[in-house]
């Protein structure tokens, strides 16, 4: 009699391939939320906005000494508690993981990368099941959002999850787009279009999320010293935990916070993240009920609806404005948000309990690690 380990791989391995078995739904899924908007103090219970979002400051730290650098460019955040963005810091030189050739584009026949025969970075799909391994085990989500309790997270081997990338980009394409067609945008940046003018639907999408660093790739990748060693003086100095991110586009972390620090390093693709300060959390004495937007006390502006994870929020950033704030009133005194987006070589500093939101906008690859 089989475990029931191995049924739970089967039955995933059954679902995946039942997608392209079968054929994709119609597109549903949008994989770009335009705007967050400020609460009009003058119109306390209304249900529209006005554009407020500003783009996370950026830097860009010296290569010659690519850790000190980081550490010096970080450190003044980590005192303030405010997010930044480092642009370029990986390169293929001191990170093999990374190929920054103009483009850095996955084969969906064979997984090769096309301007490159270089196979020592992350961008091909061969290299990866290399040194990962075909049979290793590995947790993915599949449809919904663990927010609202809904996505399972079955073990596959990654070499289905491979196979499932392959089929996605046969189908959907590797790269997506965002178009801005409002004009109070304050973001607009020129997405390459997708091979595909379809979407995936949300129960179409796998992630492989949440992973343990697979061991063979920790020689692929530089985790920046001030995570293990307390003399760069940014916190302790002690590594928590590094994670494994790898999936296509229209992926999407739900709105949620980290108890310790974090920097996201992104290896392949792009993210588009979003972050709200902690001010916005609200009180959590009432055990997080839905507020009235009378100002009554204990209320969550954006946070801890329900019986929904502590450190979850129900708020899909994918809907529309007005129909969240009409779910949610007191998501209409949430803070400015502030939105960046990562790109291959970049890392993004997220602080402790600051709020945030990830879509991948093409198949991509990142690596976390939180650190005392």
């Amino acid at each position: 009699m089989a475990s029931c380990s191995n049924v739970q791989t089967l039955k995933a391995s059954n679902l995946i391939l039942s997608l392209y078995e079968y054929g994709f739904r119609l597109p549903v899924l949008s994989c770009c939320y335009r705007h967050q908007h400020q609460h009009q103090h003058q119109h306390r219970h209304s249900h529209s906005y006005s554009t407020r979002k500003i783009s996370v400051e950026t830097l860009c730290p010296k290569s010659q000494n690519p850790q000190e650098d980081i550490a010096n460019a970080l450190r003044p955040h980590f005192e303030q508690q405010t997010p930044v963005l480092m642009q370029t810091v990986y390169s293929s030189e001191n990170c093999p993981a990374m190929d920054i050739a103009k483009n850095h584009e996955i084969d969906s026949e064979d997984g090769t990368n096309r301007d490159n025969n270089n196979n020592t970075n992350w961008n091909n799909l061969n290299y990866l099941l290399q040194k990962v391994g075909e049979d290793t085990p590995c947790q993915v989500e599949v449809g919904g959002s663990y927010s609202n309790g809904t996505t399972e997270r079955p073990e596959i081997t990654f070499g289905d999850y491979i196979h499932y990338i392959t089929m996605f980009h046969e189908k959907y394409g590797r790269e997506g787009e965002c178009k801005d067609t409002e004009a109070e945008a304050p973001l607009s940046i020129d997405m390459p279009t997708a091979t595909s003018n379809s979407s995936p639907s949300g129960e179409e999408l796998v992630y492989l999320a949440q992973n343990d660093l697979f061991p063979p790739l920790w020689d692929d990748i530089q985790i920046p010293d001030l995570c293990k060693d307390p003399s760069h003086k940014v916190g302790n100095g002690s590594l928590y935990s590094t994670m494994f991110w790898f999936g296509p586009r229209g992926c999407v972390s739900p709105l949620h916070y980290d108890p310790l620090d974090n920097l996201l390093m992104q290896f392949v693709g792009r993210k588009r993240v979003m972050l709200y300060p902690p001010a916005g959390t609200g009180g959590a004495q009432d055990g997080g009920r839905d507020g009235d937007g009378n100002g009554n006390g204990g209320q969550w502006h954006y946070a801890g609806h329900g019986i929904q994870q502590y450190n979850t929020s129900p708020i899909d950033l994918n809907e529309s404005p007005d129909l969240i704030v009409k779910k949610y009133p007191l998501f209409s005194r949430a803070p400015t948000v502030v939105e960046c987006i990562l790109e291959p070589g970049s890392i993004l500093y997220i602080p402790s309990k600051w709020w945030h939101h990830v879509t991948s906008k093409d198949t991509c690859v990142s690596v976390n690690a939180w650190w005392r």
